[in-house]
């Protein structure tokens, strides 16, 4: 091999080791961004997780806490009552009771509002003004209202009042025990 040969096999040598540290080089470059966001999933995976341990101890808590789920009705209003049971609570279970009219479509857009008025603290005089949700109050009570006043108050200013028994209308409900 002259001179001439040897140079020109050296150059092709030179330009084969630059490519092919290049190639090594870009495959390290690569490699690196690959664990880098691996790890950054990995991390994003441990968060969620952690979100879902905690969402499923959510639902475990609520669980617990709701024990049932009743619906009650009388003429034209409806009740659901949702037993929520207090630990630290001496007098016992509290009861988050729900009371609204059945049907407010059938009164057309002709009601003002609704006043439920009863001897129970939390359901003294509430107003209700929303007939997209039938008039509805929500109210915590340690047992069930027997008689609860209510006022439909029409737009044009006349009233309408009846009553409701919202005890008789549980014991309706024969799985539900006594509130």
């Amino acid at each position: 091999m002259d001179e001439q040969e040897i140079k020109k096999s050296l150059r092709a040598s030179k330009i084969v080791l630059v490519i092919t540290m290049t190639g090594f080089l870009v495959f390290v470059i690569f490699f690196t961004m690959s664990i880098l966001k691996l790890h950054a999933l990995e991390k994003r995976i441990a968060e969620k997780e952690k979100q879902a341990d905690h969402l499923s101890e959510t639902v475990t808590t609520l669980a617990a806490t709701i024990d049932t789920l009743w619906y009650a009705s009388s003429e034209n209003f409806r009740a659901s009552v949702v037993t929520v049971y207090q630990t630290n609570d001496p007098a016992g279970p509290l009861y988050d009771f729900s009371l609204w009219l059945d049907k407010p479509s059938r009164h057309g857009k002709l009601i003002k509002s609704i006043s439920y008025t009863s001897d129970h603290p939390f359901l003294r005089d509430v107003v209700a003004t929303e007939p997209t949700n039938g008039f509805n109050v929500n109210f915590r009570a340690a047992k069930c209202i027997s008689d609860i006043k209510i006022t439909i108050e029409y737009q044009d200013a006349t009233t309408e009042r009846t009553s409701f028994d919202l005890c008789e209308a549980l014991a309706m409900n024969h799985s539900r025990p006594e509130i």
